[in-house]
């Protein structure tokens, strides 16, 4: 699924990231708090395992492993942060192996020669007005990242409520966000 409509949607599903100027939650939340929010994450129904079985320390330690490595931290430091010893290469199995650049040159070739795709309106569509997605499609992105940001993610979600039922084999939409009075478009 596209990354910019599972932005979207969790930034409009989500009922707490309106209070708050991180997406992902607020840096001085005790460690209780961060528990409990990660508990409810993996809890709810929605979630899906990429691998059968629970999720344990490790599964956020190469999350963070490979974060730290993405900013460009090197192999030591991240070492080091994680306490893993230097000789055994644990660190290897734990920062990811994709990179987002190198990923993305990648992901625009295989694409196909027209590359990567772009939501768009189509020239001469009047009808779907800025006010109109950036006010009622995507109002909580608009609160939370601005105007452009909003306008940008607007169009992935405007594309998979208007995109006929039964066309893919999981709905795009979750449920409580097609409910929305201003989602009823169709």
């Amino acid at each position: 699924m596209c990354a910019l409509l599972n932005l979207a949607i969790y930034i409009e599903a989500s009922t707490n990231v309106s209070f708050s100027k991180f997406i992902y939650g607020n840096p001085k939340d005790g460690d209780r708090a961060v528990r409990h929010f990660l508990g409810d994450i993996v809890k709810d129904p929605t979630f899906t395992h990429v691998k059968t079985g629970k999720l344990g320390t490790h599964s956020f330690r190469k999350g963070a492993a490979t974060y730290a490595s993405r900013c460009r931290m090197s192999k030591d430091f991240v070492n080091r942060r994680g306490r893993w010893r230097t000789r055994k290469g644990v660190v290897d199995i734990y920062i990811d192996n994709t990179q987002p650049y190198p990923d993305a040159c990648t992901a625009s070739v295989l694409a196909g020669p027209l590359g990567p795709c772009f939501y768009v309106l189509k020239n001469g569509i009047t009808c779907v007005p800025r006010t109109l997605l950036v006010d009622q499609i995507a109002p909580t992105i608009k609160q939370v990242m601005g105007e452009a940001m909003s306008m940008t993610l607007a169009m992935p979600l405007l594309w998979a409520v208007m995109k006929p039922p039964g066309n893919y084999t999981y709905d795009l939409i979750p449920d409580r966000l097609s409910k929305k009075k201003y989602w009823r478009l169709r």
